[in-house]
């Protein structure tokens, strides 16, 4: 739902993982927690229960999906959304990765990594989150379908085991049904200011960013169990 960057409404992702019988959704836009409120009445209606998260970038690159444990923790999660939005222009997030460890405690925090990333960079990042107050720390892991995810995956086990923290598969969702592939690729034109014709790799490799049952994301990730465990 991040502005010009998912193409499905929040009310649309909760019913959509109330049709494919999943028993719980995770709703994170990027600094911001503005979608919650829809999300939170569709999930009221169709009887799921609602994760409220956000995904945080930082102005060093980082990325990480945040879920506040308790209500305690959910203020947390606000006063650094302020913090960073204080900063920038309006609609604008400038946070720092130090920003975060001010108000760490009782969040879970899951680090997500780009197509390419390095091994010790993500190691130098994983190390002050398991030291930070956070509840839990997580690695995790998604299929790009861009040819070399096997290698991917196995880099990604190997920071996790390295950094002693759980593996965990994600969907890293965009739209609730892979019809919606074609508007994705019109918001991403319009945030880059750019045509679908000049576009190129700034637009997604396919159409899996969409949700997927829980059959599914086990069958994908049949060599990391663990992964669909955590």
């Amino acid at each position: 739902f991040s502005f010009l960057e998912g193409a499905s409404h929040p009310g649309e992702l909760v019913a959509q993982a109330r049709r494919l019988g999943l028993a719980a959704i995770g709703v994170a836009d990027r600094n911001t927690l503005a979608g919650v409120v829809r999300a939170h009445a569709e999930a009221k209606k169709q009887g799921l229960r609602l994760l409220i998260g956000c995904r945080l970038q930082f102005t060093d690159g980082c990325e990480l999906i945040v879920y506040p444990r308790d209500r305690a923790a959910y203020g947390r999660l606000c006063q650094l959304l302020s913090r960073g939005k204080l900063r920038a222009e309006k609609g604008g997030c400038l946070l720092t990765f130090d920003d975060l460890l001010d108000f760490s405690e009782g969040q879970l925090l899951v680090l997500t990594l780009p197509h390419r990333f390095e091994s010790a960079a993500a190691l130098k990042v994983l190390d002050p989150l398991k030291r930070s107050r956070a509840d839990g720390v997580w690695l995790a892991a998604s299929l790009l379908y861009r040819g070399d995810d096997t290698r991917r995956l196995s880099r990604l086990y190997r920071i996790a085991a390295t950094a002693r923290v759980p593996l965990l598969a994600t969907n890293d969702v965009l739209y609730h049904h892979p019809a919606r592939r074609p508007l994705q690729d019109v918001l991403t034109c319009i945030l880059e200011k750019t045509t679908i014709h000049a576009a190129g790799k700034r637009l997604q490799a396919n159409a899996e960013r969409h949700m997927k049952p829980g059959y599914e994301m086990a069958r994908l990730f049949r060599d990391l169990p663990e992964a669909i465990e955590e």
